[in-house]
């Protein structure tokens, strides 16, 4: 339970037996109760209200397996997605709040994120292709029916997959040869 609050004295407000007290700032949930003499007032909880708002996002790239690249992790605070298309990205969100429900919308597509490792953590898998290329959404929602979003600055960036280039370095050159020379080759291969 949250701390009560400290004793503190009240101001007379009007006639009779009212009194007043005002809490400057309420930065948590705290629970009271009223005494005065030998009465006491049944105890009455005050809850902090906070929208949700994105701590974190851990992205984890399982990269197509032509690429030949290993599963990478990475960690930001503006959720920017950036891979080669068909990459599958899992992405967990930690937030600042427990989360009753977290949804990301990315070209259309709307993807109810699972619960993670803790109650402000949730998880989902999207697929990198060139129509959820752009900004997305992420719509957050609390345990105490606060909404929140994500940054501004969550972006899906499609790497297109472009085709090898290869170049001979001697073409056009003329080499007299007999039947059983050696013919050298030589060639530059370039691949994103």
């Amino acid at each position: 339970p949250a701390p009560a609050i400290p004793t503190a004295s009240w101001a007379r407000s009007g006639g009779g037996g009212r009194f007043t007290y005002t809490l400057m700032s309420v930065d948590r949930d705290l629970y009271y109760h009223v005494s005065g003499g030998d009465a006491r007032s049944p105890g009455y909880a005050v809850r902090v209200l906070r929208r949700p708002a994105v701590q974190s996002f851990r992205i984890r790239y399982n990269y197509p397996a032509y690429t030949g690249k290993q599963p990478l992790t990475i960690t930001n605070t503006t959720g920017e997605i950036e891979a080669p298309v068909g990459t599958e990205a899992l992405v967990t969100v930690a937030a600042t709040e427990p989360l009753q429900s977290a949804v990301l919308t990315a070209g259309g597509e709307k993807i109810l994120l699972g619960r993670g490792q803790g109650d402000n953590v949730r998880q989902g898998r999207l697929l990198v292709t060139k129509q959820k290329e752009g900004k997305y959404e992420l719509d957050l929602i609390s345990t105490r029916e606060q909404t929140g979003s994500g940054p501004p600055t969550m972006v899906v960036r499609a790497q297109p997959d472009r085709a090898p280039v290869v170049q001979a370095l001697h073409a056009g050159e003329n080499l007299r040869l007999a039947a059983r020379d050696l013919l050298p080759l030589a060639y530059d291969a370039m691949d994103d």
